[in-house]
């Protein structure tokens, strides 16, 4: 089964009254409550109205992992806990996902793709998503595994769990993360590529390349949007070293547009016509 709930997308109200009770006059502890210019007060209000979202989808999955104890069929069912991308709210500024919005008193200056108020962008909080499976007497309570995986990977994953086979004939992207959820020490992969074009709101083409420790994003419509990251010691992203004077970053930086570069050639990504021209 496939259960898919709208929240916890704006608008974040109205919820079960037991679900806002908790947040209602919560002084909201917000990520990056200095940013400059960031409306707190604003933040505050949408942060309180989001965890209330969250919180009835908390209280409605548990509503049905109950139900499965009910049936008693916990023993013989795999639960996987995952969503379609992250969540800013006052990170770096903005609320919102990877089509983000300013949450300042004073918008910046927009531009001729992005119009004051947007902020499109690929942080890892847009990009990485909640992840929790549960197999009972598989996979071993409160494991954790740090491999990087794809929500591509689902696919092979789940059809590796269920003794299945994939037709050699199609073109599977995804890799079989199986034995990662049974040895949380089995790190299969920490680097991870993505592709985001915004199309409406904002006109951009970011792709973007991590191998864990550092990260590159780049912009193909619109210069001086290029960010780079240093993870390990900025895992926020609050700190943009594209323009960095260290030989040893500015190395990190030409590889990793290089591997963005490949990628692009390996999924026939129509930006490269800017470098070919168009094959027609």
């Amino acid at each position: 089964m496939s259960l898919h709930y709208r929240a916890p997308h704006t608008k974040w109200l109205p919820v079960a009254p037991e679900d806002e009770a908790p947040y209602k006059h919560m002084d909201m502890q917000l990520p990056h409550p200095n940013y400059p210019d960031l409306n707190v007060k604003k933040a505050k209000k949408s942060m309180a109205e989001y965890l209330s979202s969250v919180r009835s989808i908390d209280r409605n999955v548990g509503i049905l992992l109950a139900e499965l104890d009910k049936l008693g069929l916990r023993n013989d069912t795999l639960v996987v806990f995952t969503s379609d991308h992250g969540y800013n709210m006052g990170h770096n500024g903005i609320w919102h996902k990877g089509n983000g919005h300013w949450i300042l008193n004073k918008n910046p200056q927009g531009t001729k793709n992005i119009p004051a108020g947007n902020r499109p962008n690929m942080y890892n909080t847009s990009l990485k998503v909640p992840t929790i499976v549960r197999w009972p007497n598989v996979i071993k309570a409160h494991s954790v595994n740090q491999s990087s995986m794809s929500n591509l990977d689902w696919f092979p994953t789940l059809v590796s769990i269920a003794n299945g086979k994939i037709n050699h004939e199609d073109k599977v992207r995804g890799k079989d993360f199986s034995a990662a959820f049974l040895d949380e020490n089995l790190v299969l992969s920490r680097d991870y590529y993505a592709a985001y074009s915004t199309l409406h709101q904002s006109i951009t083409a970011m792709r973007m390349y991590s191998d864990g420790q550092y990260k590159l994003i780049k912009d193909y419509k619109n210069r001086g949007r290029d960010e780079f990251y240093d993870l390990a010691k900025d895992p926020e992203e609050q700190h943009n070293l594209i323009n960095t004077t260290s030989p040893k970053l500015q190395q990190i930086i030409n590889t990793f547009d290089d591997v963005i570069f490949e990628k692009m050639l390996a999924t026939n990504d129509p930006e490269l016509t800017q470098f070919f021209g168009d094959k027609e």
